[in-house]
């Protein structure tokens, strides 16, 4: 095929990989066919719309020119660090644009990518010499200000990468203590994101921060392992002590639970004097309990982590109401999108919270389980009623 045949059958692939960067437009001007077309082409505000001009420009080269074209074409994008896009044209080594596959599950899970990624230097760093992204890349996405908006910037650039770039990702990701990232990719392993409970009432209760000492807290934070020496950096290079507590929440909410929970452990600890600050982002909930199900298929762990997960948040959340109605029938419900199976489940617990507020609740209730068309489960997402319980105060 020629340029033009290939270019038409490739179209959708190459407006998703081709990057059309200083670099290879700079290596392109030698090509008089397309010197004249590079200043349209670098006017164009999208990433997109310059691909699809550079594209047309080629599209339109004469055709008795073509090969000679395609030759520079190919000669100027594996000489830029495009090699994928090359063998689109002419295969010469195993590398290739990212798979449909790699694609989605980047794009599926994109929306939590941007929330619990760490697109910090010591992430991009081990990117740029695992030779994933590009120093110009680096500088693109050091240049968003949100954390969101540069975690979004970096997965943009992901997927135009070849496909091996998603499994170098990966490892990136465990080697740059980020091992709860790959767990939304893959739904495997130990270390978890933070929940969406103790997420929220990171967003909620962000008035803390007033009462946050950044410096009280951060060498029991880089001991624990839950701050890096880059970390503490990143705090201590704003000048107000809000502006410190800011970006340590602002971290914090991007680590994993077990940081999360040892953030919370080191607030209660009395040589850090936080327990303040530890009882509004978690308040203190005691509880025993033992699950029990006729079902093994039914994650009883998952269950036995995301009650008592959920009673502390909307005991948090008000307990005023929840001592109002001590006195009605207890409700577990779950809701997703799809049914899977349900199961009788044997609950039996014992609980107190700050306020003194004790109760004792053994039952048999029926749990419906849910599960994404995808096939991935996403466990329980349950509301907890807190009603039919005998207090003892």
């Amino acid at each position: 095929m020629d340029l033009k045949q290939i270019i038409d059958a490739n179209f959708s692939t190459l407006l998703k990989c081709l990057e059309p960067t200083n670099e290879l437009l700079g290596k392109l001007r030698r090509n008089e066919f397309v010197e004249d077309r590079i200043p349209f082409i670098k006017q164009q505000k999208t990433l997109d719309d310059k691909t699809d001009a550079l594209l047309t420009a080629l599209r339109e080269v004469p055709d008795h020119h073509q090969t000679l074209v395609m030759d520079d074409v190919i000669a100027a994008l594996r000489s830029s660090g495009q090699e994928h896009v090359a063998n689109i044209f002419i295969p010469e080594s195993e590398k290739f644009p990212m798979s449909d596959q790699h694609r989605n599950m980047i794009n599926d899970h994109m929306a939590e990518l941007c929330e619990f990624i760490d697109p910090g230097n010591v992430l991009l760093n081990k990117l740029l010499s695992s030779r994933v992204i590009t120093f110009v890349d680096s500088d693109r996405i050091c240049k968003e200000v949100q954390l969101y908006d540069k975690a979004k910037e970096l997965m943009i650039t992901i997927l135009r990468k070849s496909d091996d770039a998603f499994p170098a990702l990966i490892n990136s990701l465990n080697e740059t203590g980020q091992s709860h990232v790959v767990y939304i990719f893959t739904g495997e392993g130990n270390s978890r994101p933070l929940s969406e409970g103790d997420r929220k009432m990171l967003i909620k209760n962000r008035e803390v921060e007033q009462s946050i000492i950044p410096q009280c807290l951060m060498a029991a934070l880089i001991s624990k392992g839950v701050f890096t020496p880059y970390d503490k950096g990143r705090v201590e290079a704003l000048v107000t002590q809000d502006g410190k507590a800011g970006m340590m929440l602002d971290l914090i909410a991007r680590k994993s639970q077990s940081a999360f929970d040892d953030f919370i452990e080191i607030l209660r600890c009395v040589m850090c004097d936080h327990k303040h600050v530890a009882e509004v982002l978690k308040p203190t909930v005691n509880s025993a309990m033992e699950v029990i199900s006729d079902d093994p298929e039914v994650d009883v762990q998952k269950i036995e982590d995301e009650i008592p997960e959920i009673l502390s948040q909307e005991l948090a959340d008000d307990e005023s109401e929840l001592n109002s109605e001590l006195t009605k029938k207890q409700n577990y419900g779950v809701k997703g999108t799809e049914r899977q199976h349900y199961c009788h489940v044997h609950v039996q617990r014992s609980c107190s919270t700050t306020k003194t507020l004790q109760f004792q609740e053994t039952g048999s209730v029926v749990v419906h389980f849910f599960r994404e068309k995808t096939g991935r489960s996403k466990g329980l997402t349950c509301r907890l009623q807190h009603t039919g319980l005998n207090p003892s105060i």
